[in-house]
């Protein structure tokens, strides 16, 4: 008889997900996730990412604009609409800054 695995219903944590609720709000000293990302705004998608930056050995300015991606990706996910695109562009270009002193 073939033997039955059980298989966890829990979806695994994605990275910027991950990084966003356990690092960066514990750091924010947010507990609810979920209104965060909800409530995010130009200025808390450029601390994450400063954040990352400053907290993780971030070596390439690809990583960074990786980041940035999820994190936008996520951010449509839990809002179910896309981020500004002009705060979207201005992130960009404080990825690109970043990238001076990676």
């Amino acid at each position: 008889m073939a033997q039955v695995v059980q298989v966890s219903q829990q979806r695994p944590l994605q990275g910027p997900y991950h990084l966003f609720e356990i690092r960066f709000c514990a750091f924010q000293g947010v507990d609810d996730v979920r209104g965060a990302i909800q409530q995010c705004d130009k200025a808390t998608t450029m601390l994450f990412l400063c954040f990352i930056c400053e907290n993780y050995k971030v070596k390439a300015f690809n990583s960074v604009h990786q980041y940035l991606l999820q994190f936008k990706q996520l951010y449509n996910r839990v809002n179910g609409r896309h981020m500004d695109t002009n705060d979207a562009k201005e992130v960009f270009k404080v990825c690109f800054h970043i990238q001076c002193y990676l």
